[in-house]
């Protein structure tokens, strides 16, 4: 499976090297991460095991990410066929979790990230709750009411 999505990102990126595998451990397994080297720089290709995973993740960088201007990755590449993929660019800097602040530090970063999600709580939105296809469209029975959805979902 990674080999597949290796010679599709060469075939829509230019030559590709695998770096290294960013494989995390979701319940299901469902993602798979591989660090590739390629002409646009340090990427990420994504393979996705559900569609509805994938569909949410691609309608994520295609309709969201711009709301966080210059600091969410690029979308630079879409596989809708098994295996399905996509490949984003690499952002600069440190996963935080990886780092220790001071607290006057710590502080400035958590503010700086709440600047940034104003742009995507400026996004006009949508009726519903819930997962959506990667047109944005429901993937399930859409539920107009927040606290009745996520009550649905815990008791499941």
């Amino acid at each position: 499976m990674i080999d597949e999505v290796l010679a599709w990102c060469g075939s829509v990126l230019g030559p590709v090297k695998a770096l290294s595998d960013h494989t995390r451990h979701h319940p299901g397994d469902r993602t798979t991460a591989v660090c590739i080297d390629a002409p646009q720089g340090v990427c990420y290709a994504k393979i996705h095991r559900t569609k509805s995973h994938w569909a949410q993740e691609v309608h994520g960088y295609e309709q969201w990410a711009r709301a966080f201007g210059g600091f969410a990755p690029q979308l630079l590449a879409v596989r809708d066929e098994p295996p399905l993929a996509l490949v984003v660019s690499e952002r600069p800097g440190k996963v935080l979790e990886d780092i220790e602040l001071d607290p006057d530090r710590e502080r400035a970063v958590w503010r700086a990230a709440g600047e940034a999600l104003v742009g995507l709580h400026e996004l006009a939105t949508g009726e519903h709750f819930g997962p959506c296809r990667r047109d944005g469209t429901c993937a399930e029975e859409p539920s107009g009411d927040a606290v009745e959805y996520i009550s649905a979902k815990l008791r499941n």
